[in-house]
């Protein structure tokens, strides 16, 4: 009996030996059988910018590079190898989509203008662009003459005057048919908001309320009270005059315009000139779906951020941002902070945590995912269906980064230089993995 004991023993040490090595060599054979994410260099941008660069742009197919170097006082924009004279001050450097133009804005002795192409055009007392037509044909930025005079220069022509032009740059329709930007004009009324009485009797002829509140009150436009003096411009037809109006987005397909608009301290989306939602503490710049029908954006209600698509709410979190749909619309990912930790959502999926979160796209067939995740100050690396590549110093995503089929392409920067990298989508695996 003792003998039959002893080899039991035995043969159970024997089996757990065998198990352990069988567990070892199916990790090893898991480890083989994962998808290899490799960052293969397509270019050496060798006149990459060095430490003391302000401001980094590349063309939309991330092989051309500008930036802008400190000397002094002086700011001296790089492009392609060639330099600029030395300005006061650079900002909004822009390649148009096609690569063949770029333009910033620059001052020299108090005086602003905009230089494209190396040549400084019209002086202005301030401009703020340029901005580039989706097919390049067309150029479009804001300026000022003097006192708080806006105007927006279009081709070179100045187009109409307000009390001063919006905070963000003017925006084309996919198309580059249309034009729309923000402005304010003095003189506007001043409005309040009341609320219809719930319990009056039905009049067929009531006209329909300004806005309906999230909990279903019907409000009307008072006289005097809040000011609205702001209003969005759409080849050159005003909009309706709001208390701010922000962040215009044209619809894939040119025909819709949509903004985050507000009136007496509430936001909201406004869709074809109409009320798209309820009303908010505050909104995010409006996401159209790739076929124009559905509409999404972030939006804050008593401390709490989340994603509005359709009359659907999400799960709340303290901040969202980076909303993007696949090319297919079905999926719709964003990046959401809770407490000081950043994650991935996706289809309500939620990726591992990280101190920030760069940038969010898809492959074009939307099976795959990638994102570029802050991992420490200076520490970046592109997530790819849930596998990390290597840590860079920084990583900038071209604008059709993510419109090479089976390739994903963008711009890593360590040490002072620039390379234009590529990875092959996973194949084994979809937007999913990693995910939970």
């Amino acid at each position: 009996m003792n003998h039959g004991r002893n080899i039991t023993r035995r043969q159970w040490s024997a089996v757990g030996a065998l198990a352990a090595v069988l567990v070892v060599a199916g990790a090893w054979a898991q480890a083989d059988a994962a998808p290899r994410i490799v960052e293969r260099e397509l270019a050496d941008l060798d006149s990459g910018p060095p430490q003391d660069v302000r401001q980094v742009a590349f063309s939309a197919d991330g092989r051309r590079i500008a930036w802008v170097r400190v000397e002094g006082d002086k700011h001296v924009v790089v492009c392609e190898g060639r330099e600029s004279p030395p300005y006061d001050a650079v900002s909004g450097l822009a390649w148009s989509p096609d690569g063949r133009h770029f333009g910033f804005a620059a001052s020299r002795d108090g005086v602003h203008f905009i230089v494209l192409d190396g040549i400084e055009g019209r002086k202005f007392t301030s401009v703020r662009g340029p901005v580039f037509s989706p097919n390049g044909k067309h150029v479009a930025f804001f300026a000022a003459f003097g006192g708080n005079r806006g105007y927006v220069v279009y081709d070179g022509v100045v187009r109409r005057k307000f009390s001063a032009a919006g905070q963000e740059a003017p925006v084309f329709s996919p198309d580059s048919r249309h034009l729309a930007y923000e402005a304010r004009s003095g003189g506007g009324s001043r409005h309040t908001a009341s609320v219809r009485d719930p319990n009056r009797d039905p009049n067929p002829n009531e006209p329909d309320p300004t806005v309906v509140t999230e909990d279903g009150k019907e409000v009307d436009v008072g006289s005097a009270g809040t000011s609205r003096t702001n209003f969005m411009v759409r080849d050159e037809q005003r909009g309706e005059r709001c208390s701010d109006v922000r962040s215009p987005v044209f619809s894939p397909n040119s025909r819709i315009l949509a903004y985050a608009a507000a009136f007496a301290g509430k936001w909201f989306i406004v869709r074809d000139d109409k009320i798209a939602g309820k009303l908010y503490d505050q909104v995010t710049r409006p996401v159209f779906s790739p076929d124009s029908r559905s509409l999404a954006y972030a939006a804050k209600l008593k401390d709490k951020w989340f994603v509005v698509q359709g009359k659907e709410e999400g799960e709340p979190f303290d901040r969202i941002g980076l909303l993007r749909f696949s090319p297919d619309g079905e999926r719709l990912a964003c990046a959401a902070q809770q407490g000081r930790q950043w994650f991935i959502i996706c289809e309500g999926r939620k990726g591992p945590a990280c101190q920030g979160i760069d940038w969010v796209g898809f492959s074009t067939d939307g099976r795959h995912l990638a994102y570029v995740a802050r991992q420490g100050r200076h520490r970046s690396v592109m997530v790819c269906d849930g596998f990390q590549c290597p840590p860079h110093a920084r990583i900038v995503v071209p604008a059709k980064a993510d419109e090479i089929k089976d390739r994903l392409r963008y711009v890593v920067i360590d040490g002072g230089k620039a390379r234009l990298v590529e990875l092959a989508w996973p194949a084994e695996t979809n937007w999913s993995n990693g995910l939970k």
